[in-house]
């Protein structure tokens, strides 16, 4: 429906949640439901390591940095246009993407440059 239509509605349990432009939606989810049915990994309805409150951080606005949190590696994956790393962050699973693989095991230091507060 992303791919094809110019304007997508989101129904959850019979009851119309949004409906607005295939980019609208996938950058302003209306709630946190919303952001994982559309295919978002980070959803966070407690607080988040980047602040407070239900937030979605999209993969692409984390980024590898010399501060920021810091962030244990569990997985990374070729995904066509570079790695989507998994990592943990005190408990806490991060996803993010970077140009080159990462090892399992590594530490590294991670910021968000971009955060959309969610509804619950």
């Amino acid at each position: 429906a992303l791919a094809i239509g110019d304007r997508v509605a989101i129904l959850r349990e019979g009851r119309l949640v949004a409906v607005d432009t295939p980019e609208g939606l996938w950058s302003r989810p209306p709630d946190a439901w919303s952001a994982r049915f559309l295919g978002h990994r980070n959803v966070w309805e407690d607080g988040s390591p980047f602040g407070p409150g239900p937030m979605l951080v999209p993969e692409q606005a984390i980024h590898l940095a010399d501060t920021g949190v810091s962030a244990t590696v569990t997985a990374s994956r070729f995904v066509g246009d570079g790695w989507r790393v998994e990592a943990d962050v005190d408990g806490t699973p991060v996803t993010f993407r970077a140009a080159e693989p990462i090892a399992v095991g590594t530490t590294v230091r991670v910021v968000a440059d971009e955060v959309v507060s969610l509804e619950l």
